[in-house]
């Protein structure tokens, strides 16, 4: 499968409650790449633009009849959207710098545990240093938002699209002709993050009927250690014990996952990339309400998600360093709007029993 990844907003700290900022990827299935191509090129001859341009200026919402049936081609061709929001005037600048400070505390922390060498945190830790308020919010935003994607997908293309499991092919936004120093960070720090982050809350795989995770386990299954394994680990370093909820789990390498294939590519030469850019600033837009139809607009972009294995989260994942929830009521309307339309992957019952077994192993960390 072939994962695109873009963002739209500043990610700033701002009293301004429609100050919102969004990371998101849209997942294409191998399958469906020439399809999606040939929907896009026809989306801009729709609007005027030459095969060669790029949404920019007057980007199309679900006033325009060809954007929403192209919203409908990516469904009707198994396309998923992946989406990581924030309001900056929730992000205070005190939080911040201390889930910075700590997730800094925590890598040494895991140094020790694993007794590995010093010299990869230390440089992982040098790096998060050098990174300014912008930047590590988006990169916050961005890890989390992959660490949500990976239960989702595997779960639902194992039913889906089973051989599109056969890779991760993940392409970045290139911003400048030499990497960032963002882009250099992240590529070196999210591995790492996720993988912490899977230990302390498991990946939940919904095991459907005529589920197929053969094409999956061959290419990324761990087979040098086993779900005991993985649990007795877990239970050691991080102190929680995942026993009772050992058949949601399943292990395998998030290494090659998250890093097998990953690239930075100018938009101009992908248009999966021209893609997710007219999708994510579509999303920031309508959390903005900056829509005559914003309800229409949450609709048709929650059609293309799928909902959270987790209780207490959306299809669209909601970050905040404070851990406060303010928005706006308006605002927090059309992120259950957008649920509401959702693919309904994990059920309320299969979301209540994964929650309430991990809510007892934390209440025992």
């Amino acid at each position: 499968m072939h994962i695109f990844i873009d963002e739209s907003g500043l990610f700033l700290t701002s009293t301004n409650s429609t100050q919102w900022s969004s990371v998101g990827a849209l997942v294409i299935p191998d399958n469906s790449m020439g399809i999606i191509e040939q929907a896009l090129c026809k989306l801009k001859a729709e609007h005027g633009l030459d095969v060669k341009e790029e949404f920019k200026k007057n980007r199309p919402d679900c006033s325009s009849n060809y954007y929403s049936k192209f919203l409908q081609t990516l469904k009707e061709n198994k396309c998923t959207l992946h989406v990581a929001s924030g309001n900056g005037s929730k992000n205070e600048e005190q939080a911040l710098y201390k889930h910075k400070a700590k997730t800094q505390e925590a890598i040494l922390n895991f140094q020790k545990k694993t007794n590995s060498e010093p010299s990869h945190p230390n440089e992982i830790i040098s790096l998060i240093e050098k990174l300014n308020k912008q930047e590590y919010t988006q990169l916050f935003y961005q890890t989390y938002m992959i660490d949500e994607l990976i239960g989702k997908v595997v779960s639902l293309y194992a039913k889906a699209d089973p051989s599109s499991l056969s890779s991760f092919k993940w392409k970045l936004d290139k911003k400048d002709i030499t990497e960032t120093r963002y882009e250099q960070a992240f590529k070196k720090i999210y591995p790492g993050v996720i993988v912490a982050s899977s230990a302390r809350n498991p990946k939940a795989l919904m095991q459907l009927p005529d589920s197929d995770f053969s094409f999956f386990n061959n290419n990324f299954g761990d087979n040098e250690f086993g779900t005991n394994y993985l649990i007795e680990n877990t239970k050691k370093i991080f102190n929680i014990d995942h026993s009772k909820i050992k058949k949601h789990i399943q292990p395998f390498d998030f290494g090659k996952i998250l890093t097998d294939d990953l690239s930075l590519s100018d938009s101009k030469t992908s248009f999966g990339l021209q893609i997710i850019d007219l999708l994510i600033s579509s999303v920031n837009r309508c959390l903005k309400m900056n829509y005559t139809n914003n309800e229409k607009m949450a609709e048709a972009l929650g059609s293309l998600m799928i909902n959270s294995s987790h209780m207490d989260r959306r299809a669209i994942l909601i970050m905040n360093f404070s851990g406060e929830s303010t928005i706006d009521e308006s605002v927090i309307k059309l992120i259950e709007r957008i649920d509401e339309f959702s693919f309904k992957l994990f059920s309320d019952n299969f979301k209540l029993n994964f929650e309430n077994q991990l809510a007892i192993h934390l209440e025992n960390k």
